[in-house]
């Protein structure tokens, strides 16, 4: 608990990222247009600050999986009985 004499609560004042912004992940290139949205759409919904170059990789990949997830909701929606969708 924090504050409790003898326990463990951590540090507040260690406990944030501390590295200087590197001005955050770039888009990767040969990205589908749609996929690209996408990652654009994802990373305006952070703060800014917050994200670092090195999560461009995890943004890219998320940025696929919504992608296609989109594609199957999109499919879905026209053939609700389309087996290979589901």
């Amino acid at each position: 608990m924090v504050g409790a004499p003898g326990r463990s609560g951590g540090d507040r004042s260690t406990s944030c990222d501390t590295t200087a912004d590197d001005g955050g992940p770039r888009c990767p290139a040969g990205l589908p247009e749609a996929v690209r949205a996408k990652w654009h759409e994802v990373v305006s919904q952070v703060p800014k600050g917050l994200l670092r170059r090195i999560d461009g990789h995890q943004l890219r990949l998320l940025s696929e999986l919504l992608h296609g997830a989109d594609e199957l909701a999109e499919q879905l929606r026209i053939d609700p009985l389309n087996d290979k969708a589901r």
